[in-house]
């Protein structure tokens, strides 16, 4: 073309001067956009604190999933009973609507408020001695979401006797501390009279005996039953039995043919009784003289249809002898104390849980694994609630129980 050849002095032709117009055609820079700044998360360990097992048979299907350290924190869920024992910890985001605590001390409790809503509203186990404080700090954590004075559905005294009283509880603002007043019917709960706003409950506390002979059936399972079963701590503390219920035809007619049998029955021969079947028994903080005597709830009782408890999950503190007196002015629970009554109770898996802050997880699984180098070797049936570092089961199986 014209415009690349050369001039004859071989240098380039001249340049044309620049458009303006087209200058001002070429858009200008694009300023880059800002993205959002946001938090990066702590780097964590591949395997989690929070440890499961799952029982022996035939209770399989239940699974137990939990932390425990003593002045710590202690909280462990039974998804399959829609439970959770004690409070210490949060574990997931579930909601059980049983809870069950075993005493006050905060490392047992101090979570309790998560658990407590309108919808689904829990049923709170707690010493009778107890129920006052736990409903009063249950309602002092509604105040601080409020803004407000409330006051609480229930009226304990301080042995745990419901007082009576007909005065409804009122506020005069938001309930929730979600910006959404009473008076706006919020779920249809934001019933009003008057100048106040009732207080919808969040919590159904029950106050439990050790020397009550009442028996609870589990809301969500009335076939499974709580029993209370004492212990002996610095504070009111309990543990609790589940037993699974069932008919069972009795002894004199289990060789008659089937045909027989519905004759029977429908001749109203009483043919059955209500058999117990212990599923796992949950002990409180406290020390072994709770299970010294060999309570029948623990070996059962074949002529009352009451069989042995399973899995009994106990507090195990402290482990040498040097901490002796420290477990007996603490009223926990010392290895050389508890150790007789395991190899007593050879059929009943004890899950060991509550280790003092003052051992590693590496020191716990070091001394368990040198009871196998004494003479008698180390209980085959017990479950130590720490991570011994091995192969991790596969995804949704979990550890399982022996049988």
């Amino acid at each position: 073309m014209e415009s690349n050849r050369q001039s004859a002095n071989g240098s380039a032709p001249p340049t044309k001067p620049p458009d303006d117009t087209a200058v001002a055609s070429i858009s200008p820079s694009i300023t880059p956009r800002h993205r959002p700044t946001f938090a990066q998360p702590l780097l964590q360990p591949a395997r989690s604190e929070k440890l499961q097992w799952r029982l022996p048979k035939p209770f399989h299907h239940h699974q137990l999933i939990g932390c425990s350290r003593a002045a710590w924190h202690t909280s462990f869920l039974v998804p399959s009973l829609n439970l959770v024992l004690d409070a210490g910890l949060i574990i997931d985001n579930s909601r059980p609507q049983n809870v069950f605590i075993t005493h006050g001390h905060s490392d047992h409790s101090y979570h309790v408020l998560t658990y407590c809503r309108r919808i689904a509203v829990p049923d709170i186990y707690v010493p009778a001695q107890t129920a006052k404080f736990l409903d009063d700090y249950i309602m002092s954590g509604k105040c601080l979401n409020l803004g407000v004075a409330c006051k609480s559905y229930h009226n304990f005294d301080a042995d745990g006797n419901k007082l009576p009283d007909t005065s409804l509880p009122r506020i005069d603002g938001d309930e929730d501390g979600d910006g959404n007043a009473a008076d706006t019917d919020d779920e249809g709960e934001g019933e009003s009279e008057g100048e106040g706003h009732v207080l919808m409950p969040t919590h159904n506390i029950i106050p439990v005996n050790p020397d009550s002979p009442t028996t609870y059936p589990l809301k969500t399972n009335p076939s499974v039953l709580v029993s209370i079963l004492p212990r002996h701590h610095t504070v009111p503390s309990v543990g609790f039995l589940f037993t699974q219920t069932s008919n069972r035809l009795k002894p004199a007619y289990r060789t008659l043919p089937g045909q027989q049998i519905k004759q029977l029955r429908e001749t109203g021969v009483e043919i059955t009784y209500l058999h117990h079947s212990p599923i796992l028994a949950f002990l409180g903080d406290g020390d072994h003289t709770s299970l010294l005597d060999d309570p029948e709830w623990l070996v059962g009782n074949e002529e009352k249809g009451i069989s042995h408890c399973p899995v009994v999950i106990t507090e195990c503190s402290f482990l040498v002898e040097r901490h002796r007196r420290q477990a007996h002015k603490t009223r926990h629970t010392l290895w050389a104390n508890l150790e007789p009554l395991v190899r007593r109770h050879p059929r009943t898996t004890w899950v060991l849980i509550h280790f003092s802050k003052r051992y590693s997880a590496s020191e716990i699984v070091a001394f368990f694994e040198a009871l196998a180098d004494r003479e008698e070797g180390c209980p085959p049936n017990i479950v130590v609630w720490v991570d011994a570092g091995g192969e991790l089961a596969p995804a949704g199986q979990g550890a399982k129980g022996k049988g």
